[in-house]
């Protein structure tokens, strides 16, 4: 892996001068200038090199609430020492690089990386902070965005290479973790590229904070179902299953049919680490009448097997949203809607602040109804779709690349 496995800044002597990273030879910060001509842009889009732009760092910084650089600074006189980046119209997309080696792991174990994001910025201004994890294996082509999951916890955020916003406004100290296991492309190779980066915001750009950075590697152990289940309860279907698996890398998917030939992605849930766990997931929209449920279990390397069908039967509403799909679309998602009657139906798609984009209206026939929605002209990003019947709201979330 990289020189070290542990980097908590500590150590006042790893940065000493401006724009200097020669103590940590593995490690650079990047300014990231004109990677994006636009604020708000989803860094996850942005996979062209970036190291042609300037390595910076101010040295020996105290305060991120008056220090007005940008780019990569170094905060000695905090309680807890970090460095941190900041966007701005210069440093349109900063990012931090991890020179890697991968070569040197025992057999049964896949590279990953984990590192704390902290907002440590108290001024006022409220930025939609995206963060983004990449990766690379060589020094050149393309980066390619590790596009996993985020839930938030109970002690903060989680995400596996993917954060809508990790800053929270004009209050210090909230923590986001990243954990992620590089797939196996990524494994066995002398020189891997890392990154981690965010972009230009319009709500006031703040530092953010990268620290408690771990390299290391976790067993490749294949997910083991030993049990899976599906009940009815207050018109919804929850699921629970139980099963053994190897690292955070390995997920299930959760697939829905209504007929239990044709199987549709319903959501992706992933596994909780080494060991056996009990996982349940509740469908909020089930199919009405007789749904069919499966586990799809990916491994990995790629490799996947399927649990046995259950299935459960439900006498819901005169209008149900069965399906939307896909949950991550490039121009078109569909709606799956069964009707007892007739009905008018109104749509919505908000974003992330809050804000309606997109408003349409469109008409239900009695039975199974399968409706395209044009999404192709929306920004890239994270978007809840809205869908009132007959009195009835149904919401669901998608993602637009």
């Amino acid at each position: 892996m990289a020189h070290s496995s542990n980097i908590n800044w500590s150590n006042a002597n790893l940065i000493t001068t401006d724009n200097d990273w020669s103590n940590i030879p593995y490690l650079r910060g990047y300014r990231g200038d004109g990677l994006t001509s636009s604020p708000d842009v989803d860094p996850r889009t942005i996979t062209t090199d970036g190291t042609g732009t300037p390595v910076v760092i101010f040295a020996n910084q105290t305060n991120p609430s008056t220090f007005n650089g940008d780019g990569f600074a170094e905060f000695e006189s905090l309680p807890n020492p970090t460095i941190a980046f900041r966007a701005s119209n210069t440093s349109s997309a900063p990012f931090l690089m991890f020179y890697i080696n991968t070569s040197n792991l025992a057999e049964g174990f896949s590279p990953s990386i984990q590192f704390l994001v902290r907002d440590i910025d108290g001024t006022a201004g409220n930025a939609v902070q995206q963060v983004s994890l990449q990766y690379r294996v060589g020094e050149s082509g393309p980066f390619i965005p590790a596009n996993e999951f985020f839930h938030v916890l109970p002690s903060g955020d989680y995400f596996g290479g993917y954060h809508p916003d990790a800053t929270s406004g004009p209050f210090l100290d909230h923590e986001s973790f990243c954990d992620f296991a590089f797939p196996p492309a990524c494994w066995n190779q002398p020189k891997v590229q890392v990154r981690v980066m965010i972009t230009n915001s319009t709500g006031g750009n703040e530092w953010l904070g990268i620290d408690d950075i771990r390299f290391g590697g976790v067993q490749t152990l294949p997910i083991k179902l030993q049990s899976f289940s599906a009940v009815a309860k207050n018109n919804k279907v929850v699921l629970n299953w139980k099963a053994s698996s190897g690292n955070l890398m390995e997920y299930f998917e959760i697939e829905r049919s209504i007929d239990g030939v044709q199987f549709y992605k319903l959501e992706t849930i992933k596994t909780k680490g080494i060991g056996t766990y009990n996982y349940n997931f509740t469908d909020g929209t089930p199919v009405n009448g007789r749904g069919f449920y499966r586990l799809k279990l990916i491994n990995i390397d790629g490799r996947f097997t399927y649990s046995d069908i259950v299935n459960v039967k439900l006498a819901l509403k005169d209008v149900y949203l069965n399906l939307l799909y896909p949950k991550v679309a490039s121009s078109e998602i569909n709606l799956l809607i069964t009707a007892n009657k007739n009905a008018d139906a109104v749509l919505q798609i908000v974003n992330v602040q809050g804000a309606v984009v997109k408003k349409t209206a469109f008409k239900l026939n009695a039975g199974s109804n399968k409706t395209p929605i044009d999404v192709n002209n929306l920004p890239s990003g994270n978007y809840f779709i809205r869908i009132h019947i007959n009195g009835d709201l149904f919401t669901e979330r998608f993602i637009k690349q």
